[in-house]
């Protein structure tokens, strides 16, 4: 009797026992569970309030979104998000709002020396740069919008002086890839800088990586990309150099001379049919 009194306490405790383990395995779980569920939860906030801002973000772009600088006349100049035409998506922009009756998309940059613009052809074909310094927006993008209608185009100039001087054009337009981004248009209106491109109508623009069928590549010899050839009259693509020379940022007819520019910009807007000089 005693014997199976003993047994009986003995497995009675071997069931307390495997009880009291699976308890403490539940316990553990639940806590395994617990954490799981709060780092599933925080992970969770943290997605939807990374969705917010992104659809905020997407929101306030769309809110930005314009067709043309000269669609968003302002008196603040600044990045807006264009949509010139419906096939092509939208792009970041630098809109000149304050000067010259604003209107204008600026192309082409040149205040701080950040960028290197002695760059081949996929770069300018595409663009780079930042629009708050140093950039080239594409040559593609730059085909794409000035074959869509009637462009004027604007040059502003500043030597390391700090003189400042312009050249206005009526008329501008480059041709596509296929026709190596050819400066199809160019028409000369007014300006103190004078008239250094109208001499380079229906050149190819030229990289230091483009193939010239055998014949010289100025732009691989004068350090830049431009719509080249030898004499040429312009180059803004060109070194940032004090100096004078071909290989410079420079515009002949501002003092007859290859004298190397400190600031360059070009900037394009939808032609009216009569404007006056600012």
């Amino acid at each position: 009797m005693d014997l199976v009194m003993k047994q009986q306490s003995q497995k009675q405790m071997q069931q307390q026992a495997l009880l009291d383990d699976l308890l403490w395995a539940v316990n553990q779980l639940n806590e395994v569970l617990g954490r799981n569920i709060t780092l599933l939860r925080r992970q969770t906030e943290s997605i939807l309030m990374q969705q917010s801002a992104c659809s905020n973000n997407e929101q306030l772009q769309l809110n930005n979104l314009i067709r043309s600088c000269k669609e968003k006349r302002s008196s603040r100049s600044g990045k807006y998000m264009l949509l010139p035409e419906a096939n092509i998506e939208p792009f970041e922009v630098l809109c000149e709002q304050s000067s010259w009756s604003g209107g204008w998309l600026v192309f082409q940059q040149r205040i701080d020396g950040k960028e290197d613009f002695n760059r081949g052809w996929d770069e300018y074909r595409n663009g780079f740069g930042s629009l708050d310094h140093d950039f080239w927006m594409g040559l593609e993008r730059l085909h794409q919008i000035t074959s869509s209608g009637s462009y004027e185009m604007l040059v502003e100039l500043r030597d390391f002086l700090g003189n400042y001087e312009y050249a206005w054009y009526k008329e501008f337009e480059i041709g596509s890839e296929a026709e190596d981004y050819l400066l199809k248009k160019i028409v000369f209106k007014s300006g103190s800088a004078g008239d250094s491109l109208t001499q380079h109508k229906g050149l190819k623009f030229l990289t230091f990586d483009r193939d010239t069928g055998g014949k010289k590549n100025f732009a691989a010899e004068y350090e830049g990309a431009w719509w080249m050839q030898e004499g040429h009259f312009s180059h803004l693509n060109g070194r940032r150099l004090m100096d004078a020379g071909p290989k410079s940022m420079f515009w002949y007819s501002h003092k007859e001379s290859e004298e190397g520019m400190a600031v360059s910009r070009m900037m394009i807007r939808e032609s009216e049919s009569e404007d006056n000089d600012d």
